[in-house]
């Protein structure tokens, strides 16, 4: 399936500047950071979020600054992750922001702001 072979972007054009929606402190699910962060109002575990933007946001392979980057379920991400691009550096590494990915300080549910992301497929894909 095509979906599975590029990375799905939901395309946003209202979310280029990004808010703050919460506390460096506060503890969110990667759901609704997004959804506050983008304007992106899509409710559901993150892997749903490709199939119910269909026909309401514009979809595509293409990261674009302030699109909801969205990552199908995978082994033991098994709800999927969703997070903002925030820059796009080159063809292969944009900066995105996100909550509740990485543990820091042993603690879950966090958000991390303008953290790097590199496309390490064979064929950039």
């Amino acid at each position: 399936m095509l979906r599975n072979a590029i990375i799905p972007i939901l395309l946003v054009l209202q979310a280029v500047m990004l808010p703050t929606p919460a506390k460096a402190n506060d503890y969110l699910q990667c759901v609704p950071f997004a959804r506050e962060l983008s304007g992106v109002q899509i409710y559901g575990d993150a892997h749903s979020w490709w199939d119910k933007a269909a026909g309401v946001y514009q979809r595509g392979a293409i990261p674009a600054e302030g699109a909801v980057l969205s990552l199908a379920s995978h082994g033991a991400m098994r709800l999927g992750h969703v997070a903002v691009v925030h820059k796009i550096i080159d063809k292969r590494n944009i900066l995105i922001s996100h909550a509740n990915w990485s543990p820091i300080n042993g603690r879950r549910g966090q958000i991390e702001r303008r953290v790097a992301a590199k496309d390490v497929s064979q064929n950039n894909d």
